[in-house]
């Protein structure tokens, strides 16, 4: 007798077998099958209804798991670095959802053990100096764990999990932090440079919600900031140990411009919090740190020096016969040297950026490319190549670079894993600049063997030799300007007025300054 006709089946042999489709979605957890078939062992048509169920529950759940799969991986590509950090320190989103129930558990008996609300005991009463400075210690840690919390509960949320945010969605410095650089399209070295002040931040405050910020809170950091030790042993301590060891040690501390980058950061993130609407209120607007007070020979003193015409020649001289021909290495310094352009500048250039204008040949400093950046509106210039440069070859080597279908300008020797070396073109390191690692190896390969390096000085100093080169050429300062890529004491808003390059009369300057880079 014929077994009864079941949906999701077919008969074989006296028994029912799967038949079910799957969906196009999940074939891949198949080996790539259309059908999900196999024996379910029975000729009772009800038995083999049920078996149909929960082959279909299940492709339904595969297909749910690989949808929220597919979720969570297009969500982590919106995630900021910092909640990334976490994900993947975590071991991935189930990881994430026990860390953050460890860390509540942790908030937990860690308010339990709040000196303000220990009751008291036989033991003998603490010093008040001792209390003072357990309950300070308690609020920082407590600060700190429910800025962990927060940022877990953040992250779980901007992948979907449905978890509450301790303290509320008012975030605090580093997540403002993060909106702040992807509103401003921050470089990565800019970046680099704003989380390490809220880490700082955020190791001696916590990271308080905005609405809780007070003026006080900015002037105590600013005040402890003043002693945060300057050797690079310590940059990665906490910021409270680091101070504490700078006054028993009698550490060198930090210069007044590192703590006024730091105050200048955070009154930027409260602007930018006003500005959004996080704050109604700006507590540090108008905030001043105190400058200390300086002799102007010693504000002096401290200016970075520019080489000597004889130091200049002997750098030229040197690199010119130490480096390959088709390197930054061999003609950056030259460059610089003879232009005064920025490092960055010209490591940047591409084989585009050398063009010809009213048959002089130029070089075009932009922001356009990818990976180019300037310091400033006045940076984006066209300069003649120096003639100096030009004797030397420079236009060979450009014509080089083109018949080799090269895109950027300068090639630059690495060691592979065979620890042979090779050329290959520029390429920015993980902080997106292109002549780091070359400024470095400027100072130990061609400064450090002639004996001509003094505190301070490194490829920077070219431009500064080229400003005293261009004074006693007697360069018409606006010219300089120009070619400098510098806005000095001009008005800002009367520079911004005319589109011509003057590259004849660039022309004119360069030339007139060649007896007077070298000796």
């Amino acid at each position: 007798m014929a077994l009864a006709r079941v949906s999701g089946t077919k008969v074989r042999g006296g028994v029912y077998h799967l038949n079910i489709a799957i969906p196009p979605e999940i074939r891949h957890l198949h080996q790539g099958r259309a059908l999900l078939t196999g024996t379910l062992k029975t000729a009772d048509p009800k038995v083999a209804a049920n078996g149909v169920i929960l082959a279909r529950a299940r492709l339904i759940q595969q297909v749910d798991e690989t949808a929220r799969s597919a979720d969570v991986n297009a969500r982590l590509a919106d995630l900021p670095p910092d909640q990334r950090a976490l994900y993947d320190r975590a071991g991935g989103l189930e990881g994430l959802l026990e860390a953050f129930q460890r860390t509540q558990k942790t908030q937990a008996f860690l308010a339990a053990g709040d000196p303000s609300t220990m009751a008291d005991t036989d033991e003998p009463p603490l010093d008040p100096l001792e209390i003072e400075m357990a309950a300070a210690e308690h609020r920082a840690a407590s600060a700190i764990l429910e800025g962990v919390a927060r940022r877990e509960a953040k992250t779980l949320r901007a992948l979907g999990k449905k978890v509450d945010v301790p303290g509320g969605d008012m975030f605090g410095l580093a997540e403002l932090a993060e909106s702040f650089i992807r509103a401003k399209s921050y470089t990565v070295q800019n970046a680099d440079s704003l989380r390490y002040t809220v880490r700082r931040w955020t190791e001696f405050h916590g990271d308080h919600p905005l609405a809780k910020l007070t003026r006080a809170h900015l002037a105590e950091f600013d005040d402890a900031a003043r002693d945060l030790p300057v050797a690079r042993e310590w940059l990665k301590k906490p910021m409270r140990a680091a101070v504490a060891a700078a006054k028993k040690g009698n550490l060198d501390r930090v210069s007044y411009k590192v703590r006024e980058r730091l105050i200048t950061h955070l009154k930027a993130l409260s602007a930018f919090a006003l500005d959004k609407g996080a704050l109604t209120l700006d507590p540090w607007v108008g905030y001043r740190i105190d400058k200390p007070k300086e002799k102007v020979a010693d504000r002096k003193a401290q200016k970075v020096a520019g080489f000597t015409p004889a130091e200049v020649k002997a750098i030229l001289s040197h690199v010119a016969v130490t480096a390959h021909a088709d390197t930054a290495d061999h003609w950056l310094p030259m460059l610089s040297a003879y232009s005064g352009a920025r490092r960055e500048e010209l490591g940047q250039l591409r084989v585009e950026d050398v063009l010809t204008s009213g048959n002089i040949p130029a070089l075009r400093i932009t922001d356009e490319g990818e990976d180019q950046k300037v310091k400033n509106a006045h940076s984006l210039r066209t300069i003649p190549v120096p003639p100096a440069c030009i004797e030397r070859g420079f236009l060979e080597f450009v014509a080089r670079r083109r018949q080799a279908g090269g895109t950027m300008l300068f090639l630059e020797e690495y060691t592979d894993k065979r620890h042979q070396k090779t050329l290959r073109e520029m390429t920015p390191d993980p902080r997106g600049r292109l002549t780091e690692v070359y400024g470095g190896r400027f100072s130990r390969k061609v400064l450090a063997p002639l004996g001509i390096k003094t505190k301070g000085q490194g490829f920077h100093a070219l431009r500064h030799s080229w400003t005293d080169a261009a004074r006693r050429a007697k360069i018409d300062p606006e010219i300089r300007r120009l070619i400098a890529g510098r806005l000095d004491n001009e008005d800002a808003t009367e520079a911004r007025y005319g589109g011509g390059d003057l590259l004849a009369e660039k022309l004119e300057a360069l030339t007139k300054l060649i007896p007077f880079v070298e000796e």
